[in-house]
């Protein structure tokens, strides 16, 4: 289960305590590796991606980066026990199947978007995040472009 301070410092509610906060990603695609990682990689004084999970590890898309393990044993990264957050981007199919298991787990979730494919389905995440004492959030990085700025 994710660390109550993780839980605080992902809720905002208090500093980082000189603790780095453990992310892993669950999808090693354009996604993870456009628009997470750049973020993330730029802030080593607070984040630290640990492990990413892919489903076949032989295939190489994009450059590994150095001090981050892959893994394709999908247990493995959903019960390390240094891991504060685990980031869903996979395809949209797979977000609701994947993010249950994460939060079954106990671990903190973020979801990219489309967070859940129906209602119900989005319903239950937020449910078992509650009962499991965990957050789960959906990604959306798009809310500082210059084109919704303007709006």
């Amino acid at each position: 289960m994710a660390s109550e301070t993780a839980n605080k410092m992902l809720r905002g509610e208090t500093a980082m305590e000189n603790r780095k906060l453990v992310i892993g990603y669950i999808g090693n695609g354009k996604s993870t590796n456009r628009y997470h990682l750049p973020f993330v990689l730029n802030r080593p004084d607070t984040l630290r991606v640990k492990m990413i999970y892919q489903r076949n590890l032989a295939k190489q898309d994009w450059a590994r980066i150095e001090g981050v393990e892959y893994t394709d044993d999908l247990e493995k990264i959903l019960h390390d026990p240094e891991i504060d957050v685990l980031v869903v981007t996979t395809a949209t199919a797979a977000h609701y199947p994947l993010a249950k298991k994460v939060l079954e787990a106990g671990k903190n979730c973020v979801v990219e978007k489309p967070f859940a494919t129906n209602a119900e389905e989005a319903a239950e995440l937020f449910r078992l995040a509650k009962e499991k004492g965990v957050m789960v959030q959906c990604y959306q990085n798009r809310r500082f472009d210059s084109d919704f700025l303007t709006t």
